[in-house]
């Protein structure tokens, strides 16, 4: 694995840094929509792992080693050179999930997976390169699980959509229990209005 210098471009959108190899990704993702990415493990470096972290939520819940996110800034640097070795030496193992039930208004409880700061870590640098290459493929109309693009945008674009545009039919369609359901269960919760 190649390791790659890392450098910072400046401020980009909301209050973040992006990286040059990221930019350079998201760039060429855009302007050749069928270009294969090779070699993306040699962006799992210390530097982009350590960049990473500021995408964690710092309230979160620690994971079943009992290390909170903002105690694991502390030896931000040494983790990250340590996630790194191993990663380079194919010996990197997750840890594992903290399950958690919630409480949901109809009185069911919905199973909650809290996994260990250092595979957040992981997660997020992993997320940052994945977004890089899709986030320009995605359609104007895509708001799940984007960033700066929940449901609140998806309200607001669809008031404008139905106000101001010729709209035929409307599907309302519920996906409770979506991935756990027969594709013909699915479909009788889909309503027609």
């Amino acid at each position: 694995m190649r390791r790659i210098k890392e450098t910072s471009t400046g401020h980009v959108g909301s209050g973040q840094w992006m990286q040059t190899s990221l930019i350079d990704i998201e760039k060429k993702s855009t302007e050749k929509p069928d270009h294969r990415f090779g070699n993306l493990y040699g962006l799992l470096n210390r530097w982009n792992l350590s960049e990473a972290y500021r995408d964690l939520n710092k309230g979160a819940a620690s994971g079943v080693d009992g290390v909170s996110v903002k105690a694991f800034k502390t030896g931000l640097s040494k983790e990250a050179l340590k996630l790194e070795e191993s990663l380079l030496k194919g010996s990197y193992r997750t840890k594992l999930v903290k399950r958690v039930y919630i409480e949901k208004t109809n009185g069911k409880k919905r199973p909650l997976g809290i996994p260990v700061v250092r595979d957040r870590l992981l997660q997020s640098a992993c997320s940052r390169i994945l977004t890089s290459i899709y986030e320009p493929k995605f359609m104007e109309y895509s708001f799940g699980y984007r960033r700066s693009r929940g449901a609140r945008a998806a309200v607001e674009y669809l008031s404008k959509k139905l106000n101001f545009s010729r709209v035929g039919y409307v599907l309302e369609m519920d996906i409770k229990g979506c991935f756990g359901a027969t594709r013909s269960d699915f479909f009788r919760t889909c309503h027609w209005i």
